[in-house]
C-alpha cells in the first residue's frame, strides 16, 4: 500500500460581465460567484494496481478503516452562486494544460456516511437565485512526475436571458488553476505470508490488506498482515549471547571457560547463518528528492539513548556464578538497515545500523547510492511474559520541506513458548525434581532423559534419549487445526559437529525417528513425514493454539538438538527450544563390605551372575616393618576408593565449568560389596557415557625361599648364596619401586577397544602428572596397560553392549601401589588430602576433556 500527499497553491475566481442602459440592447450583468477552496492537506490512500477511475475502497474495507473519511482524502469545497438564470458548474482536474475529468493521477469522490463514492459527473446545475455548495474529496492515484504537474479548476456558465422584462448578460467564470503535487511513499511487507525473506514479489493484493483489520468478504477470514511468531530467545551461533543482543564481534565467555573460548576463536562468526530478519521495503517515488528527503519510522520500540541506542543493557560478570544478562527495552521489534549477519554496530544511523522509532533520519543514510528503494530488516524480539502480542502498525513518514507522504503496514505478533516439558527430571535417588517441567532459562539447554527398558534384565530396548514438548501459540485461535511441521538440527559436542550414535539403534520403531507422538499430553493428530520431520495439529485452548510432540536423540552425552516448528499459513520456521543429552559419569569405588563375591555367585532376582569382587585387597603399608621413622597406615583400599570417588564427584557437581550438564553416580554409596557385573550393570542402568572403576594396588615381594625353590625347579640345583641375595634384593627393590598408575585393559569381548584404550591412557596420564608433582621419586614414565579381563568392564555380561550400540567407555584405574613406604606415605601421609584433591581435580578435567573430544 502507499499513501500520497497533495500540496496546492492559491486559486482565485475571475468574474467577468458588462451591461448597457437598454436592458435588451445593453443587458444588466448577472451577479455570479465561483470559488474553489481546499482544506488543510491530509494523508490520502490508494492501491497502485487499480485502474484509474475505479473505486479505491470497497464498502467493507472502508467501514473498518481506522480513521474517518476526512482524514484519508484531500477535501475540496466548490461554491457557486447564480443570480437571475440557472447556471452550470463544471469541476475539472488538470494535467499540464489539458483539462481532464478524473485524471489518471487522481480520483474525485463525494462523501457518503458509510462509504466514499466516486463522482461520475463533475457538473451541477445551480438554480437561479441560489448558491450551490459541493464538498468533494480528491485522492491521488499516481505520484507526480514533477512538481506542480496536476491542478484543479472549475467553470460556471450562466446563459444570457430575460427575467421580468429585464435582460441579463451571460455570466462566464473560470477559477484560477490551483497547482498541486502528488507525493507518494510505498511501504511493503509480506502481508500475504507467502514470500519468505525475499524482497521481490510484493503485490497489489498485499497493498489492499496491509493496514486493514477487516474480514475478507470472499473467504470470511480475518486479515492480520504479516504474521510473525515470537519464539523464546535463541543463541544461534553458540557464543552464549542471545541473538537479539548479538552481532558486532561480541563474545560471551570469560577467561575461565577455556574450552569454549578456544572453540569460539577457532570458529569466528558473529551471528548464526540461520538468523533472519523480515524484509521491509520502502520506495520513494518521484518527485521526492533522495538527497533532501527525511524518513521517520514509527513502530513499537522503546529506544533508550541514555543507555544504549538499541535499548540493550548488559549486566553481570560473565561467570558461572554471575553470568551476563542481556536486558532489552520494551517493544516487540527493531528495524535495521542491514541484515543480521552484516550489521557492524548497534548504534543508531548514520553511525550504526539501528533505526530507532520516532526519529527523523536522512533518506541518504538508508540508501547510500542515491536510489529510491530502501531495503530494511525487521527484527522481532520480546521478553516473557509476552506483552507485545497482537496487531502492530509500522508507519513510515517521509518529508521534504512542506511536502509529506506516509504509508503503513500491519504485522501481527504471536508469541510462541514451550508451555511444558515432560517428563520431569529425577535426582540421583530417582525422585522427581519439582519445577523441571518448566523450560530452563535462556542459554541453559533443556536436559533430555534416558529411560532404560530392559529385555530379560539385559538389553536396553529404548536406546534413546527424549523429552516431550508442549507448545503454546498465544492468541493463535485463528490457527485452529493448522498443521505444525517439526524439524530438528542435531549436533555433537560443539555446534556444527556430528551427532554421536544413531536413531536406528533403538529397538522401538517409533523412536527411530527424530520425532514421535506425545505419550504424556496428546497425539494432536501426529503424522510422521520421514525420519527427520513430523507434523502435529494445533488445537485451541482458551484462545491459544496448543500442540505437542516427543523429540528423540541418540543417548550419548552432550548430543545437542535445536527444535524448529513451521505453522501452516505462516511462512516462517521458528526456533522452539534447545535440548542436550546430559553426560553421565559413573564412578566405581572398588571393593567394599566384608564378604568376597565369587564369579559364580548369582543375583537371584534376575538369574544373572554378579561377577567376582573381593571385599578388600590392598592395605596401606602392609609390607612395611614398623620403625620409628614410619609406621604402616593400615588404610584399606576400599576406604581410599570411596574417598577418592567422592572427591571426584564433588568436583564434577560443584566445580564443572563446561556449561553443559553432567550427572555423576557412584556404584555404591556405603560399605557394601557389589559383584563386578553388578557394577557394570549399574553404569548401564544410569545411561553412562563413561565408567571409571577406581582401585589402589599392592605387590607382595617374594621370599628368598620362593626364589631359591623356583631356581632349583628350573635348573635342577640350588643357586649360590651370592646370587640368591642379589636376586632377592633386585626383586624387593622392584616390588617397592613399581609405583605408578596403571590401566587394566580388558581384551576379551571388548566391542569398543579403541575407545576404552583412549580413556585408560587419558586417566593414567592425568593421575601420573599429579602424583609425580607431589613425589618426584615416582617413576617418570607411565606404565603400559596390563591385561585383565575383569567383570567390572565387561561389555558382554555387564554393559550388554554390541557392535551396533556401545555408548559406554570404561577403564579400571590403579591409582598407586600403597603396600610399601613411598606409596603409603604419599597417599596416606601428611599430605593425603592435598594429593586426593589434586587427583580429583585432574581426573575431573580429564573426563570433561575426554567427553569434549570424543568422536564416534
Amino acid at each position: 500500500m502507499f499513501k500520497v500527499f497533495v500540496l496546492m497553491w492559491g486559486l482565485g475566481a475571475v468574474v467577468t460581465g458588462f451591461g448597457i442602459e437598454d436592458p435588451l440592447v445593453n443587458p444588466t450583468p448577472q451577479v455570479c460567484g465561483l470559488s474553489v477552496t481546499v482544506s488543510a492537506s491530509v494523508q490520502v490512500n490508494d492501491d497502485e494496481d487499480q485502474a484509474p477511475g475505479s473505486p479505491n475502497y470497497d464498502v467493507q474495507d472502508f467501514r473498518h478503516a481506522p480513521s474517518p473519511l476526512d482524514d484519508d482524502l484531500q477535501r475540496v469545497d466548490v461554491r457557486a452562486t447564480a443570480d437571475k438564470t440557472d447556471a452550470v458548474v463544471v469541476f475539472s482536474v488538470t494535467k499540464g494544460v489539458e483539462f481532464l475529468t478524473c485524471a489518471g493521477d487522481g480520483k474525485v469522490f463525494r462523501k457518503d456516511p458509510e462509504k466514499k463514492e466516486q463522482v461520475a459527473e463533475l457538473s451541477w446545475i445551480v438554480p437561479a437565485g441560489t448558491t450551490l455548495v459541493k464538498t468533494l474529496y480528491f485522492e491521488g492515484t499516481r505520484p507526480s512526475e514533477k512538481v506542480d504537474d496536476v491542478g484543479m479548476a472549475a467553470t460556471l456558465d450562466a446563459p444570457a436571458g430575460v427575467v421580468d422584462g429585464q435582460a441579463y448578460a451571460a455570466c462566464q467564470l473560470h477559477s484560477g488553476v490551483k497547482q498541486l503535487t502528488v507525493y507518494q511513499v510505498d511501504v511493503d511487507v509480506d502481508s500475504l505470508n507467502d514470500n519468505g525473506y525475499a524482497f521481490d514479489g510484493f503485490t497489489g493484493e498485499e497493498d489492499q490488506i496491509e493496514v486493514s483489520e477487516s474480514v475478507d468478504a470472499a473467504t470470511g477470514d480475518a486479515r492480520f498482515g504479516k504474521i510473525v511468531l515470537l519464539s523464546s530467545r535463541k543463541d544461534s551461533d553458540g557464543d552464549r549471547i542471545p541473538d537479539y543482543a548479538d552481532g558486532f564481534d561480541l563474545v560471551g565467555y570469560k577467561t575461565g571457560d577455556t574450552w569454549w573460548k578456544d572453540w569460539i576463536e577457532a570458529n569466528p562468526k558473529d551471528v548464526g547463518s540461520d538468523l533472519r530478519f523480515v524484509p521491509l521495503q520502502i520506495e520513494l517515488k518521484k518527485p521526492f528528492d533522495p538527497s533532501r528527503a527525511k524518513v521517520r519510522i514509527d513502530y513499537v520500540c522503546e529506544s533508550r539513548p541514555e543507555i544504549s541506542d538499541d535499548g540493550i543493557v548488559v549486566s553481570g560478570e560473565g561467570t558461572k556464578e554471575d553470568p551476563y544478562v542481556y536486558t532489552i527495552a520494551k517493544g516487540g521489534m527493531r528495524i535495521w538497515r542491514k541484515e543480521a549477519s552484516k550489521r557492524i554496530s548497534g548504534r543508531a544511523v548514520p553511525v550504526g545500523d539501528f533505526i530507532p522509532s520516532d526519529r527523523d533520519v536522512n533518506w541518504s543514510d538508508l540508501v547510500t547510492d542515491g536510489g529510491r528503494i530502501a531495503k530494511l530488516y525487521i527484527e522481532y524480539v520480546d521478553t516473557w511474559p509476552a506483552t507485545q502480542q497482537g496487531r502492530k502498525i509500522i508507519k513510515v513518514i517521509v518529508t521534504q520541506g512542506d511536502a509529506r507522504a506516509e504509508d503503513s503496514v500491519m504485522v501481527t505478533l504471536l508469541p510462541v513458548e514451550v508451555a511444558e516439558l515432560g517428563p520431569k527430571l529425577k535426582d540421583s535417588s530417582g525422585y522427581e525434581i519439582p519445577g523441571t517441567q518448566r523450560p530452563r532459562a535462556f542459554l541453559e539447554p533443556n536436559e533430555m532423559v534416558e529411560e532404560i527398558s530392559l529385555k530379560d534384565h539385559r538389553y536396553d530396548l529404548n536406546r534413546i534419549a527424549h523429552r516431550e514438548i508442549k507448545l503454546r501459540v498465544h492468541g493463535g485461535d485463528f490457527l485452529r487445526n493448522k498443521k505444525v511441521t517439526w524439524t530438528m538440527a542435531p549436533s555433537g559436542v560443539l555446534p556444527g559437529s556430528s551427532v554421536r550414535g544413531s536413531w536406528s539403534a533403538s529397538k522401538v520403531s517409533s523412536y527411530q525417528s527424530r520425532f514421535s507422538a506425545s505419550d504424556l499430553y496428546a497425539e494432536y493428530s501426529y503424522e510422521r513425514l520421514n525420519q527427520e520431520s513430523s507434523t502435529t495439529v494445533l488445537q485451541v485452548v482458551s484462545g491459544d493454539g496448543v500442540t505437542a510432540v516427543r523429540a528423540n536423540l541418540p543417548p550419548y552425552g552432550w548430543n545437542h538438538a535445536d527444535i524448529f516448528a513451521e505453522i501452516e499459513g505462516v511462512e516462517e520456521v521458528i526456533w522452539v527450544a534447545s535440548f542436550v543429552v546430559p553426560a553421565v559419569i559413573v564412578l566405581d569405588p572398588g571393593h567394599g563390605g566384608d564378604v568376597d563375591l565369587d564369579q559364580f555367585d548369582l543375583d537371584h532376582s534376575t538369574g544373572l551372575k554378579v561377577g567376582a569382587s573381593a571385599a578388600n585387597h590392598a592395605i596401606g603399608g602392609q609390607y612395611i616393618e614398623s620403625t620409628s621413622e614410619q609406621r604402616p597406615s593400615g588404610v584399606l583400599e576400599k576406604t581410599l576408593t570411596m574417598a577418592y570417588c567422592r572427591a571426584i564427584e564433588t568436583k564434577i557437581v560443584d566445580g564443572d565449568s563446561s556449561g553443559r550438564p553432567i550427572n555423576v553416580y557412584l556404584t555404591r554409596n556405603g560399605d557394601k560389596n557389589l559383584g563386578g557385573y553388578e557394577r557394570a550393570r549399574c553404569a548401564r542402568d544410569r545411561g553412562a557415557d563413561v565408567m571409571l572403576s577406581l582401585h589402589f594396588n599392592a605387590l607382595k615381594p617374594p621370599t628368598k625361599e620362593d626364589i631359591r625353590d623356583a631356581y632349583a625347579k628350573e635348573h635342577g640345583r640350588y643357586p649360590s648364596e651370592d646370587w640368591l641375595n642379589a636376586e632377592y634384593e633386585r626383586r624387593w627393590i622392584h616390588s617397592t619401586s613399581v609405583r605408578r598408575p596403571l590401566y587394566v585393559r580388558r581384551e576379551n569381548g571388548n566391542v569398543n577397544q579403541g575407545e576404552d584404550d583412549a580413556l585408560g591412557a587419558a586417566v593414567v596420564q592425568a593421575t601420573h602428572a599429579v602424583l609425580r608433582a607431589f613425589d618426584p621419586s615416582m617413576q617418570e614414565r607411565e606404565r603400559s596397560p596390563i591385561p585383565g579381563n575383569l567383570a567390572v568392564t565387561s561389555d558382554l555380561m555387564g554393559f550388554f553392549q554390541d557392535e551396533e550400540y556401545h555408548p559406554i567407555r570404561s577403564a579400571l584405574l590403579e591409582v598407586e601401589f600403597i603396600h610399601y613406604k613411598g606409596g603409603d606415605l604419599l597417599i596416606n601421609g601428611g599430605r593425603a588430602d592435598a594429593v586426593k584433591q589434586g587427583v580429583a581435580d585432574s581426573l575431573h578435567k580429564c573426563l570433561v576433556d575426554y567427553l569434549n573430544g570424543f568422536e564416534l
